[in-house]
């Protein structure tokens, strides 16, 4: 059902919430700074927009600073983020083409989940164009940015995509990063060599989130040591406080990981692994996994590390939300044990907690 365009001359608008609607065609309205100077928040929800009403939109509203686009099957194919005062912009369980910030000097956060294109209900298997292109041309501001998906997304900064042999570069890094949320396939070579590419994008990252995907690419074979065969990636080596790993199952290639955050990460103060619900080990078999990597030597002087159950499922109202510091620390399920890894190889235990003391059993 088409939405009604008079409800577009409310000047007076604040927050505008639109579910499962077409939106009407722009074209015949005003444009311009003063036609929605007061709105703040546009949630899209389920309703078909073309690109020129998004923009139209977006260029009328002088004052918005948190943009949704949730459950966006296909148009806008482009969505092409500008705005002095946009804060907030997150695509949800959303299709498009492209997702570029183009003009965002106050961009702090650009969220996306579960994003594709169209194409990807086709037959189309091609590996050679990714199905959705990230383009930041102007984000001066931008601190969080999450989940890039190493299948799903090709990175584009300024004019460079970013690719699995592409050398860094200060002309295409974003400094401004804090957190940061990847997705990845450890089992698809492609996808392994995208993460390293794309951390080197990342200079002064602290908090990393790396959510472990599986998907029918999957060759079979582990690719988690290639990254300790690299040349030491910035943001890891010098920034990286905290590390979060999403839908963790033991597999090996994901251990294999595990272990080089623990022996590449200098400044990690705090792991929690989130197992997944479709874990491949005994929650006690995950614990001796973890007691075997703590004997061994840590890049970093002292170590929190948590084992938790399955993360309950991410609300776009909690990320979208700016006084939340961290969009992507959803709460998750129980916490089986905890301990701190001093640097050295003895664990102390008690009960289901563990402290990493000095050299002898006790």
């Amino acid at each position: 059902m088409r939405l009604p365009a008079d409800i577009l001359r409310c000047t007076e608008l604040r927050r505008l919430y639109l579910g499962f609607w077409e939106f009407p065609d722009t074209r015949c309205l005003t444009d311009g700074a003063g036609v929605f100077p007061h709105l703040r928040e546009f949630v899209l929800l389920n309703t078909r927009i073309e690109d020129r009403d998004l923009d139209h939109m977006l260029t009328s509203s002088p004052a918005l600073e948190t943009l949704a686009l949730v459950l966006s099957y296909g148009l806008p194919q482009h969505v092409r983020l500008r705005g002095q005062n946009l804060r907030c912009a997150l695509f949800w369980l959303s299709m498009a083409d492209e997702l570029a910030v183009v003009d965002a000097p106050r961009l702090e956060r650009l969220l996306m989940w579960l994003t594709t294109t169209p194409c990807v209900l086709g037959d189309s298997d091609s590996d050679d164009e990714p199905p959705i292109r990230v383009r930041i041309a102007c984000a001066p501001e931008l601190k969080v940015l999450g989940y890039l998906d190493t299948r799903i997304h090709q990175l584009q900064i300024g004019n460079t995509i970013i690719k699995v042999d592409t050398e860094a570069s200060p002309s295409f890094m974003i400094p401004s990063v804090k957190i940061l949320a990847l997705r990845v396939d450890f089992l698809v070579s492609t996808e392994v060599r995208m993460l390293s590419s794309c951390l080197r994008c990342f200079p002064n990252v602290e908090t990393l989130h790396v959510e472990f995907s599986m998907t029918d690419r999957s060759t079979g074979k582990h690719y988690g040591e290639f990254l300790s065969k690299q040349s030491p990636i910035e943001c890891l080596q010098s920034h990286t406080k905290k590390v979060v790993l999403h839908e963790f199952r033991g597999d090996l290639s994901e251990v294999v990981f595990l272990q080089h955050l623990t022996q590449r990460v200098n400044q990690l103060q705090k792991l929690t692994i989130v197992l997944s619900k479709d874990i491949l080990l005994s929650v006690d078999d995950m614990k001796v996994v973890l007691q075997e990597l703590a004997r061994l030597p840590w890049a970093s002087k002292s170590c929190t590390v948590m084992l938790v159950g399955p993360k309950h499922a991410w609300n776009f109202h909690r990320a979208s939300d700016l006084s939340t510091d961290d969009p992507f620390d959803s709460e998750h399920g129980q916490e089986f044990f905890c301990f701190i890894k001093e640097g050295v190889q003895t664990v102390r235990r008690s009960d289901d907690h563990f402290r990493l003391v000095d050299c002898s059993w006790i």
